[in-house]
């Protein structure tokens, strides 16, 4: 099973679908030949997490840089990668409280930036 881990703790969640977008495109350099940004991006697409999931990863909207473990965008390997920002948590649906200890987001899209894939 493929488990996303946030700044290596230990609630493993599991997301429904991995969007990688790979570097922006930036121009030509002088020489007519493309440019590209440094960076990917990833988008994260959970349709249940658990209260303590959700706000632990809407806490790292935080301006701060994590380190998250995916599978890579070419290899599949799950990878830690640093300085990741988490840019926005947007629950796609609203919260199923149903029972106490069930209570959770029954929908969660992520996105990460500024991933350096080596």
């Amino acid at each position: 099973m493929l488990y996303i881990e946030l700044d290596g703790g230990i609630t493993r969640m599991q997301p429904q679908s991995i969007n990688w977008e790979p570097p922006a495109g930036m121009g030509n350099d002088g020489q007519g030949a493309p440019v590209y940004g440094p960076y990917w991006s990833c988008s994260l697409g959970f349709s249940y997490l658990t209260l303590t999931e959700y706000d632990r990863w809407h806490a790292a909207v935080d301006g701060n840089t994590h380190t998250v473990r995916l599978p890579h965008p070419t290899t599949g390997a799950m990878t830690d990668f640093l300085t990741v920002y988490v840019a926005h948590v947007t629950p796609r649906l609203r919260t199923d409280v149903s029972g106490v200890c069930r209570a959770g987001t029954t929908g969660a899209d992520i996105g990460l930036t500024r991933i350096t894939v080596t």
